[in-house]
């Protein structure tokens, strides 16, 4: 018994997700209005908190690694970038077919007007972006690979910035462990619940 306590430890966030998703669909739309909007404006405000943080999170995280690969991380970014425009191509011509096949194949129609009632959150929350995403990412790649010119090396400046590195990765991992991952099963119960 134990064994299998400990086996459905291991899969904790995907049951509770799971869980989540199935009390939103019997539940949800026994919920009075007020609630579901509650619910709706509690998922907005945790993503756009989430879109909020964001920047950061992908800085520290990409300038962590580079400045942990020093001499590696040049060939890391040579490999990335067109990974990533390799993957994107990919994903933008299997999203293609696969809508190609769902709507023309498989002889759907599309329903242009349904009667339903719409649901509107209580609050809705917008934060302005400090920086994007590409921004971030420039700018931990420049520092990150900052730390592998032979040069700046024994520099103070090299210093400061796997300062930086340990501070940003710190505040990372408690952003991502302490406040997104328990927050997320609330997160997607909003947005079921918008969703029927």
């Amino acid at each position: 018994m134990r064994i299998i306590i400990n086996k459905l430890w291991q899969f904790k966030l995907p049951l509770t997700l799971l869980a989540i998703i199935l009390f939103a669909i019997w539940v949800g739309p026994l919920l009075p209005d007020s609630m579901q909007s509650l619910l709706y404006a509690i998922s907005l405000t945790l993503k756009e908190l989430l879109i909020f943080s964001l920047p950061f999170i992908v800085f520290s995280l990409l300038l962590n690694s580079l400045v942990h690969m020093k001499q590696g991380a040049i060939r890391l970014i040579v490999l990335l970038i067109p990974l990533m425009c390799i993957s994107n191509f990919i994903a933008t011509w299997i999203a293609y077919f696969a809508g190609d096949v769902i709507l023309h194949k498989a002889n759907l129609s599309v329903v242009t007007e349904i009667a339903t009632k719409e649901l509107h959150p209580t609050w809705d929350l917008n934060f302005p972006p400090l920086v994007g995403p590409l921004y971030a990412i420039l700018l931990a790649v420049l520092l990150g690979l900052s730390t592998a010119i032979k040069p700046l090396q024994d520099s103070r400046f090299v210093l400061y910035v796997l300062a930086i590195a340990r501070v940003c990765n710190k505040i990372t991992i408690f952003i991502l462990n302490r406040i997104v991952l328990p927050l997320l099963p609330l997160m997607i119960l909003g947005f079921v619940v918008k969703m029927q």
